[in-house]
């Protein structure tokens, strides 16, 4: 095992480990700062793809959020969200589901020929490995959004989607297309369009919150008429 792929492990470790925090740790407040925890390895990943640009951004963006995030928090926080539960009564549904799509994508990835895995040199970290670490990070927010009733909750899920999106995009511009621009420009795109979706979620939470005293998307339906 080389620097470079003990590094890959620990940054992995850190990703996943905040990522299943996020979704497993019952204080909301809480599970912000390990979003931030996880932001803060993909980043790190992103130095070992020797995307720079990406993983200041990453880190710019990993502390925009985590700010924002928390302010809802704080704002949103009283009596009645605490009693609150944050899952849903049918959260095993979400394991399942969840657990197929990470079962099913891990076996596309271990089964198909990656002849790039070390073009750029054999000390690097193998393709797949990324890849398995994005379909995990991926599943991982798909369980966030499909079984949170909490919706500042459900949109750390989506962050972590979109992060895990961002992974593979990266991977494949290093790997693949190293020579062009085009996996760092749809890399940036997301973040600005993760950006703005969590801007306006967490407006419309707010709204919900001034309006119906509550933050559960379920409740959404009471601002009709």
């Amino acid at each position: 095992m080389t620097v470079e792929q003990g590094a890959f492990i620990l940054f992995s470790t850190i990703t996943l480990g905040g990522a299943l925090l996020v979704v497993t740790w019952r204080h909301v407040f809480h599970a912000a700062l390990f979003l931030t925890l996880s932001f803060f390895g993909v980043a790190a990943l992103y130095v070992l793809l020797e995307a720079p640009l990406l993983a200041t951004v990453q880190f710019i963006y990993a502390v925009a959020v985590a700010v924002i995030i928390i302010l809802t928090i704080v704002y949103t926080w009283g009596p009645t969200s605490r009693r609150q539960p944050r899952v849903i009564r049918q959260w095993w549904a979400a394991v399942v589901v969840a657990a197929l799509l990470c079962a099913t994508l891990g076996w596309v990835i271990l089964s198909h020929d990656w002849g790039s895995d070390y073009r750029a040199g054999a000390t690097m970290v193998p393709l797949t490995w990324y890849l398995i670490v994005g379909a995990a990070l991926f599943c991982v927010g798909l369980y966030s959004v499909l079984a949170q009733r909490n919706g500042i909750a459900i949109l750390m899920g989506i962050e972590l989607m979109l992060n895990a999106a961002n992974v593979n995009l990266v991977v494949f511009w290093r790997y693949l297309e190293p020579g062009t621009a085009t996996g760092q420009t749809f890399a940036l795109l997301v973040y600005a369009v993760a950006a703005a979706g969590t801007v306006v979620g967490l407006a419309l939470i707010i709204a919900l919150w001034r309006t119906h005293g509550t933050i559960i998307p379920e409740d959404a339906d009471l601002l009709k008429g």
